[in-house]
C-alpha cells in the first residue's frame, strides 16, 4: 500500500513539473489554460472546474497543460447561457452533478470512444443507455419519448427545457431523482407500472402541469382526479399546478402532504386539509399565485421551511395550538400577508421566516416565545382574545 501511494505521489508531482508555472492561478492547486480553469486529481488527471470562455459551441478539450482531463466539475459551465452545444471528448469518465443545467443547449454530442457516456439525438446518457441525464434546455420539440430500456431518469434532466411539453415514459422506467422535472413546460404526465421511486421534489414547480395518470395496475402510486398519491405512505405527492379549481378539499385518508405538493398552483385559492393529516413537507404550497386561505388542523407540529413561501396573494393564517416550530423561511415574501395567529405552543422560528412580508401583523399571546421573536425582529404584533385558540 506504502508503494502505491509513493507512486501515486510521483505521478503528481511530475505532473505538476510539465505544466507551465505561467498557467497556474492564485491558488497553487489550481491552473488555467485555453479559456479552462482546472484542478489536479491525485491520480495525475486534470478536473475542469470553471469556463471562462465565450465560445457557443463547445469541444471540451482532452487534455489542458499537458494533463488528460477526465472529470468535470459541477460549477465548471454555471451562467454561460449562451453555450448552444457542448462535445465531450473520449478522456471525460466523471460528470459531477449537472455542470451543463444553466447553457441553453440544442444538443449534447459525446465521442464514441469515451467509456462512459453516450449521446442519442442530442441527449445525454450514460453509457448503458441506462440512465437518462440530461436533455437539451433549448431543443427545439415538443414532444420526446425516452427510449425503451432507460431505467433512471436522473437529476434535473428535463429541468427548466424551454419548448418540450410531452414527455412519454416508457415501461423500463423505474425510477426518477431529484427535480428531473422542475421548472417544465409538461402539461400532462403518464407514470407506467415500472415507476416505484420518485424524489419528492421531482415535480416542483412545474406551473404548467394540468394532469397525472397511471393505470389501475401501478403497485406505488395512485390518480384521483388529476392528483398523484403515494400508496405506502398514503402521501398526496404532487398536486397538477394548472389544474382548474379553485377549491380543493385534500381527501381525509391522507396522511403526508409531499415537499411541492402545491407547488406554483395557479387557481387554487382554498385548500382544506382533514385532521388525518400529520405533515407538510418543506416548500408545499410554495409561489401558489391565487392561495388565499389554508385549513391548518390540530395534528400538525410544524410548519416546514418556505412552506408556504412566496404566497403572493396569502392573507391570513391561523396556526393550532399542536404547532410547536416554524421553520426557515416559512412565510417569506408573502407580500399580502396581514396576518398570522401564533400560539403560546410555538417554541421555535426559524430564520427569515416572515422576511419581506411588509403588511404583517403577528396576533401572539403574552409571555409567548412568539411575542419575544415579534420584538426582536420588529415586527408589529397584538395579543389575542382569551378564546381565540379554544377551538382550533
Amino acid at each position: 500500500m506504502k508503494h502505491t501511494h509513493s507512486f501515486a505521489f510521483l505521478t503528481l508531482l511530475i505532473t505538476m513539473l510539465l505544466i507551465s508555472p505561467q498557467a497556474r492561478c492564485e491558488n497553487s492547486n489550481s491552473y488555467f489554460s485555453m479559456g479552462y480553469r482546472y484542478i489536479l486529481l491525485e491520480n495525475g488527471t486534470a478536473r475542469i472546474t470553471y469556463y471562462g470562455g465565450d465560445m457557443k459551441n463547445i469541444d471540451i478539450p482532452d487534455s489542458l497543460g499537458n494533463v488528460q482531463v477526465t472529470e468535470i466539475g459541477d460549477d465548471a459551465f454555471r451562467w454561460h447561457f449562451s453555450v448552444n452545444s457542448i462535445t465531450i471528448p473520449s478522456s471525460i469518465t466523471t460528470i459531477e452533478g449537472t455542470p451543463f443545467e444553466d447553457c441553453l443547449l440544442t444538443s449534447y454530442y459525446v465521442s464514441p470512444d469515451n467509456p462512459c457516456y453516450a449521446a442519442i439525438d442530442g441527449v445525454l446518457f450514460n453509457k448503458t443507455a441506462k440512465i437518462l441525464m440530461a436533455y437539451p434546455r433549448s431543443k427545439k420539440d415538443r414532444a420526446y419519448i425516452i427510449p425503451e430500456g432507460i431505467i433512471t431518469i436522473g437529476k434535473r434532466a428535463f429541468r427548466s427545457c424551454l419548448f418540450l411539453c410531452d414527455v412519454t415514459v416508457p415501461d423500463s422506467v423505474t425510477t426518477i431523482l431529484d427535480n428531473a422535472f422542475e421548472d417544465s413546460l409538461i402539461n400532462h404526465l403518464h407514470l407506467p407500472d415500472s415507476v416505484n421511486i420518485i424524489a419528492d421534489n421531482a415535480f416542483a414547480n412545474c406551473s404548467f402541469m394540468r394532469s397525472f395518470s397511471v393505470s389501475s395496475t401501478q403497485p406505488f402510486y395512485y390518480v384521483v382526479d388529476d392528483v398523484l398519491f403515494r400508496k405506502f405512505d398514503q402521501t398526496l405527492f404532487a398536486y397538477p399546478a394548472k389544474k382548474e379549481a379553485e377549491f380543493y378539499c385534500v381527501p381525509d385518508d391522507v396522511v403526508n402532504i409531499n415537499s411541492y405538493a402545491f407547488s406554483s398552483s395557479q387557481y387554487l385559492s382554498t385548500v382544506i386539509l382533514p385532521r388525518s393529516v400529520t405533515s407538510i413537507g418543506a416548500y408545499a404550497f410554495a409561489n401558489s399565485k391565487s392561495l388565499t386561505s389554508v385549513s391548518i388542523p390540530d395534528t400538525i407540529k410544524e410548519i416546514n421551511e418556505g412552506t408556504f413561501s412566496s404566497c403572493s396573494t396569502l392573507t391570513t393564517i391561523s396556526l393550532p395550538l399542536s404547532v410547536s416550530s416554524i421553520a426557515n423561511n416559512a412565510f417569506s415574501s408573502c407580500e399580502s400577508l396581514l396576518s398570522v395567529s401564533i400560539p403560546a405552543s410555538v417554541t421555535f422560528i426559524g430564520k427569515d421566516a416572515f422576511k419581506n412580508c411588509p403588511n404583517l401583523t403577528l396576533t401572539v399571546p403574552r409571555n409567548s416565545y412568539a411575542l419575544e421573536y415579534a420584538k426582536t425582529n420588529n415586527i408589529p404584533y397584538t395579543y389575542p382574545d382569551a378564546n381565540d385558540w379554544l377551538n382550533n
